[in-house]
């Protein structure tokens, strides 16, 4: 179940969101909410901290209040990270400057996610290829975050641990070459 509205207009404080997130949570669904891409590192935190929600979509913001910050990699939030939408609606105005980069650095578990491919024409490639590019993510930190992705999916498990498997190998073979290449130079 999300939340999704206007970041300028947080709904769930003012309609029965708390209620139908708290019996969505005991009914054992899975919550998230749309916070902090507009509105800063306080809205990220009122989510969390009114619905309960430990998934975030976007949630960028976050890095402008270190107690947000650690706050979220203490309750283990994971942030839905669109950087190329974030780009186009103005959230950032280079993808150098993205805060994913930080965030990451900081241990917030963050996914690499499209937001709406058809009106900002990206796929999952170019998110990908602009994290390496613009913010020099090593092939193994792609591997990790697309792992984030997997373990956080809502799928079969059977179907999920097959793919951080592959990721697992995957990462094997570039944590590898990642070391012969620091060995050379």
């Amino acid at each position: 179940m999300a939340l999704i509205s206007t970041e300028t207009r947080p709904c769930h404080l003012r309609t029965g969101a708390r209620r139908l997130w708290q019996r969505a949570r005991q009914a054992g669904k899975a919550i998230k909410a749309h916070a902090g891409e507009c509105a800063g590192a306080a809205a990220v935190l009122e989510v969390v901290e009114s619905l309960g929600v430990r998934r975030i979509e976007h949630g960028v913001r976050s890095l402008e209040d270190p107690e947000v910050v650690h706050r979220l990699r203490d309750l283990n939030v994971t942030l839905d990270v669109c950087p190329i939408s974030n780009v186009k609606l103005g959230v950032v105005k280079d993808l150098s400057e993205h805060p994913i980069r930080g965030l990451h650095d900081a241990g917030i578990c963050c996914t690499v996610n499209t937001d709406d491919p058809t009106v900002f024409g990206n796929t999952l490639n170019k998110e990908y290829e602009a994290l390496a590019q613009a913010l020099h993510f090593k092939p193994t930190e792609l591997v990790q975050i697309a792992r984030n992705g997997f373990e956080i999916a809502l799928m079969d498990e059977k179907l999920k641990q097959s793919y951080i498997d592959q990721l697992e190998s995957v990462e094997s073979e570039l944590s590898g070459l990642e070391k012969e290449t620091c060995e050379r130079t």
